[in-house]
C-alpha cells in the first residue's frame, strides 16, 4: 500500500513538473495556471509550484500559505494554517482566510465569507451560511445554525446564546 501511494505521488509530481517546464520553455504553449498538487514548507520559505490554482490537494508543512489570490478546489491540509480561498475540505490547526465553502476542521476556523460546515473549538465568520459546530461560534451576518457552548450572532435570534442560535430572518420569513 505504501509503495502505491509513493508511486502515485511521484507520478503527480512528475506530471506537474513536466507541465510547468513545458509552459515556461515553449512560446507556443498556453501558460498553465493550475496544478493537481501543491506543497508548501514553512510560511514564505518554499512553495511548489508558486502562484497557481490547485485542483486537487494542497499540503502545508506546517503552513499552506498563499498570496491570497490563488484558489484551492479539493483538499487543503496543513498543521497550522490553511489557504485563503478554498472550496472543499480544509483540515488544519487554524483555517484562516477570505472565502471558503465546504467543510472546515480545525482548532480555530476564521473566515470572512464561509458557506458550509465549520467544526472546531472556535468558529468565526463575517458572512456565513451553513452550520457552525464548536465550543465558541461567532458570526456577523449569518444564515447559519450555530450549535455550541457559546453562540454569538450579530443578527441572531438571541445575540449571545448557549447551546443553539440561528438568524432572526428564519423566524420572520
Amino acid at each position: 500500500m505504501t509503495k502505491k501511494i509513493l508511486a502515485a505521488l511521484i507520478i503527480i509530481i512528475g506530471v506537474t513538473t513536466f507541465a510547468e517546464t513545458q509552459t515556461s520553455t515553449s512560446s507556443t504553449t498556453v501558460p498553465s495556471n493550475s496544478t493537481p498538487l501543491r506543497i508548501s514548507f514553512w510560511p514564505k520559505v518554499w512553495q511548489w509550484p508558486k502562484n497557481v490554482n490547485v485542483y486537487g490537494c494542497s499540503l502545508g508543512f506546517p503552513d499552506s500559505y498563499d498570496t491570497g489570490n490563488v484558489y484551492v478546489a479539493g483538499v487543503d491540509m496543513a498543521l497550522f494554517r490553511s489557504s485563503s480561498n478554498v472550496k472543499g475540505l480544509q483540515m488544519a490547526g487554524g483555517n484562516i482566510g477570505k472565502n471558503s465553502s465546504g467543510v472546515q476542521l480545525g482548532i480555530a476556523n476564521m473566515y470572512e465569507n464561509f458557506n458550509g460546515v465549520q467544526m472546531g473549538i472556535y468558529d468565526e465568520s463575517k458572512n456565513s451560511a451553513g452550520l457552525q459546530l464548536g465550543a465558541v461560534n461567532k458570526a456577523s451576518t449569518s444564515k447559519c445554525l450555530q450549535i455550541g457552548v457559546i453562540n454569538m450572532m450579530d443578527d441572531g435570534f438571541i445575540p449571545v446564546s448557549p447551546i443553539i442560535n440561528f438568524p432572526k430572518s428564519w423566524i420572520n420569513d
